[in-house]
Protein backbone atom coordinates (compact mmCIF):
# COMPACT_ATOMS: atom_id res chain seq x y z
CA UNK A 1 0.00 0.00 0.00
CA UNK A 2 1.06 3.57 -0.16
CA UNK A 3 2.05 5.96 -2.85
CA UNK A 4 5.20 5.76 -4.93
CA UNK A 5 5.40 9.56 -5.03
CA UNK A 6 4.21 10.32 -1.48
CA UNK A 7 0.89 11.80 -2.64
CA UNK A 8 -2.41 9.98 -2.12
CA UNK A 9 -3.17 10.15 -5.85
CA UNK A 10 -0.08 8.03 -6.50
CA UNK A 11 -1.56 4.84 -4.99
CA UNK A 12 -1.93 2.24 -7.75
CA UNK A 13 -2.55 -1.45 -8.18
CA UNK A 14 -4.78 -4.01 -6.55
CA UNK A 15 -4.86 -6.35 -3.59
CA UNK A 16 -6.14 -9.87 -4.16
CA UNK A 17 -8.40 -11.82 -1.82
CA UNK A 18 -8.84 -15.60 -2.08
CA UNK A 19 -12.06 -16.98 -0.57
CA UNK A 20 -12.40 -20.78 -0.24
CA UNK A 21 -15.82 -21.88 -1.49
CA UNK A 22 -17.47 -24.64 0.58
CA UNK A 23 -18.68 -27.76 -1.24
CA UNK A 24 -22.18 -27.30 -2.62
CA UNK A 25 -21.95 -23.51 -2.78
CA UNK A 26 -22.08 -21.48 -6.02
CA UNK A 27 -21.19 -17.76 -6.12
CA UNK A 28 -24.24 -15.55 -6.64
CA UNK A 29 -23.22 -11.98 -7.33
CA UNK A 30 -22.23 -9.48 -4.70
CA UNK A 31 -18.71 -9.49 -3.21
CA UNK A 32 -17.49 -6.77 -0.82
CA UNK A 33 -14.49 -5.86 1.33
CA UNK A 34 -14.81 -4.26 4.77
CA UNK A 35 -11.87 -2.34 6.20
CA UNK A 36 -11.38 -1.18 9.81
CA UNK A 37 -11.46 2.61 9.32
CA UNK A 38 -14.82 3.03 7.57
CA UNK A 39 -18.32 1.59 7.32
CA UNK A 40 -18.09 1.77 3.51
CA UNK A 41 -18.12 -1.61 1.77
CA UNK A 42 -15.80 -1.76 -1.23
CA UNK A 43 -16.68 -3.65 -4.41
CA UNK A 44 -13.98 -5.49 -6.34
CA UNK A 45 -12.59 -4.26 -9.65
CA UNK A 46 -12.74 -7.92 -10.72
CA UNK A 47 -13.86 -11.24 -9.31
CA UNK A 48 -13.96 -14.78 -10.65
CA UNK A 49 -13.93 -18.41 -9.59
CA UNK A 50 -10.99 -20.73 -10.27
CA UNK A 51 -11.41 -23.53 -12.81
CA UNK A 52 -12.13 -26.10 -10.09
CA UNK A 53 -14.92 -23.93 -8.61
CA UNK A 54 -13.23 -24.02 -5.20
CA UNK A 55 -11.84 -20.48 -4.80
CA UNK A 56 -13.40 -17.06 -5.36
CA UNK A 57 -10.69 -14.58 -6.35
CA UNK A 58 -11.51 -10.87 -5.94
CA UNK A 59 -9.26 -7.90 -6.63
CA UNK A 60 -9.78 -4.54 -4.93
CA UNK A 61 -8.27 -1.21 -5.94
CA UNK A 62 -5.54 -0.01 -3.57
CA UNK A 63 -6.49 3.60 -4.36
CA UNK A 64 -10.06 2.94 -3.14
CA UNK A 65 -9.07 1.38 0.17
CA UNK A 66 -5.69 2.95 1.08
CA UNK A 67 -7.09 5.69 3.36
CA UNK A 68 -9.37 3.19 5.08
CA UNK A 69 -6.69 0.74 6.19
CA UNK A 70 -4.20 1.58 8.94
CA UNK A 71 -0.58 0.49 8.80
CA UNK A 72 0.12 -2.39 11.18
CA UNK A 73 1.04 -6.02 11.75
CA UNK A 74 -2.50 -7.34 12.31
CA UNK A 75 -5.10 -5.38 10.35
CA UNK A 76 -8.48 -7.16 9.92
CA UNK A 77 -9.96 -7.24 6.42
CA UNK A 78 -13.32 -8.95 5.82
CA UNK A 79 -14.58 -10.31 2.50
CA UNK A 80 -18.29 -11.01 2.19
CA UNK A 81 -19.86 -12.85 -0.75
CA UNK A 82 -23.29 -14.14 -1.73
CA UNK A 83 -23.71 -17.81 -2.64
CA UNK A 84 -26.45 -20.26 -3.54
CA UNK A 85 -26.64 -23.49 -1.55
CA UNK A 86 -29.57 -25.91 -1.87
CA UNK A 87 -31.54 -23.32 -3.84
CA UNK A 88 -31.21 -20.73 -1.06
CA UNK A 89 -29.06 -17.60 -1.16
CA UNK A 90 -26.58 -17.38 1.70
CA UNK A 91 -24.02 -14.76 2.62
CA UNK A 92 -20.63 -15.94 3.85
CA UNK A 93 -17.83 -13.87 5.36
CA UNK A 94 -14.17 -14.45 5.96
CA UNK A 95 -11.84 -12.24 7.98
CA UNK A 96 -8.05 -12.32 7.91
CA UNK A 97 -5.50 -10.21 9.78
CA UNK A 98 -2.87 -8.91 7.37
CA UNK A 99 0.33 -6.92 7.65
CA UNK A 100 -0.09 -3.49 6.02
CA UNK A 101 2.99 -1.46 5.04
CA UNK A 102 2.64 2.03 3.58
Amino acid sequence: MGSANGVFTGVNGVITAHFAIPDGYTPDGKVTLKTPLTTTLFTPVSSNVDDAGKVLVAQFSKADIDNNIPEGDSVPLTVTANFINGGVQKQLTSTVNVKVVK
